[in-house]
């Protein structure tokens, strides 16, 4: 049986919360994607719904509360029981729903933003996923993704991952190829963003290798302990960087 996490989360080495120092690095890149795409979407007051917000998926909550201290008025989703009671517990401001992403229990329009972060990689039926974020969602929607080639080298595309939680990893040309059929359906458009690291990060890299292999192949170098939300950078998805993105940000 796996350990707990002090949230009485089980440590699976997928979900990553925070106050955990072997998952601080993990937790920060999660929390720079979160930060960036709250920034990205319009003040909460000026929406039509008064900022409603779905992060679907939600994992441990953290990010769902930093929506909400935004004033968003923020569902989080997740499917899992002993996931969703922790949110629950951890962030009573927040609504929670146990529910499955492909088949989801709102009306349409019901939300004026959606967050989807680290999660399409999860689902076996993305197409529907695609569908019921759209129908559910009047204004932004916000995906990311672990970028294949930079986070599981020489995995081709459509092969299956090493990883047991991951249904299929993407690159950019395939997360476009999966969202565009959606696009002109939904009067849509969409914008793709590359997250890296920043310069603390890189210059440790410079003499050490990559950071996140070392600590996917287990180690734990004490650098990763110092790492802050503040390392990364997200900017406009470039192809003459595409080897250095370690997660890709869609906004729908």
């Amino acid at each position: 049986m796996p350990g707990l996490q002090p949230s009485g989360l089980p440590i699976t080495g997928e979900r990553t919360v925070p106050h955990v120092p072997r998952e601080n690095y993990w937790f920060r890149r999660h929390e720079a994607c979160y930060r960036w795409a709250l920034d990205a979407i319009a003040d909460p007051v000026a929406l039509p719904h008064r900022g409603t917000l779905l992060d679907a998926g939600a994992g441990e909550g953290f990010g769902a509360d930093a929506a909400a201290a935004r004033g968003y008025r923020v569902t989080a989703l997740e499917l899992d029981t002993l996931t969703a009671g922790h949110i629950r517990r951890s962030y009573p401001q927040l609504g929670v729903v146990r529910a499955n992403l492909v088949a989801l229990p709102f009306a349409a329009g019901s939300f004026d933003a959606c967050l989807s972060l680290q999660v399409i990689e999860h689902i076996w039926d993305v197409p529907t996923y695609l569908m019921e974020l759209l129908r559910c969602t009047s204004g932004p929607i916000i995906l990311s993704t672990p970028n294949r080639p930079v986070h599981s080298p020489g995995l081709a595309a459509g092969e299956t991952p090493v990883n047991v939680f991951h249904v299929r990893e993407y690159d950019v040309a395939e997360i476009d190829a999966l969202i565009h059929p959606h696009l002109n359906r939904a009067g849509r458009s969409c914008e793709h963003f590359g997250l890296r690291h920043g310069l603390p990060i890189a210059e440790w890299e410079e003499e050490n290798g990559s950071l996140p292999q070392a600590l996917m192949s287990g180690e734990d170098p004490a650098f990763a302990a110092s790492v802050r939300e503040s390392d990364f950078v997200i900017e406009p998805f470039s192809d003459e960087h595409a080897d250095s993105y370690l997660d890709l940000v869609s906004v729908l």
